[in-house]
């Protein structure tokens, strides 16, 4: 598949059906990450913005009905369609996380003396956690 937008283009080799499970397991990695436990938190604590319940548990198993439902789930979730969108279509053995591309993007806003800040901190930071572990 090859798509084009106004910045930039894309080899994906992913059918329509993969990306859509693709991003239905972000979804659902995503909330659970946060302590959600169901689809009925992310109603509740993703605020009155989010889509039905209905449509958090279709789109966590896949079944996109539309990109304003689908945005409407991600921004419940706080983050990013494009984030989530390039994290599914990522060809990494372990894709590219929606908060690492975030996180990507502010680093690439700022100047070079802070990202040589930031990267001694993530450095140290690292250096600290056991390895593969989350805290």
């Amino acid at each position: 598949m090859r798509s084009e937008t106004d910045h930039s283009s894309y080899t994906a080799q992913v059918t329509p059906e993969d990306l859509w499970k693709r991003v239905g397991a972000i979804l659902t990695l995503e909330r659970e990450k946060k302590g959600w436990k169901n689809v009925v938190d992310v109603h509740r604590f993703g605020g009155r913005a989010a889509p039905t319940n209905k449509t958090i548990g279709s789109q966590e198993e896949g079944h996109i009905q539309t990109i304003d439902g689908l945005e409407r789930h991600v921004s419940a979730l706080g983050l990013s369609l494009v984030d989530v969108l390039r994290s599914a279509l990522s060809d990494a053995e372990k894709p590219i996380t929606p908060d690492a591309l975030r996180l990507l993007r502010m680093f690439e806003r700022l100047g070079p003396g802070q990202q040589s800040a930031l990267l001694r901190i993530a450095e140290e930071l690292a250096s600290k956690t056991p390895e593969g572990g989350n805290r």
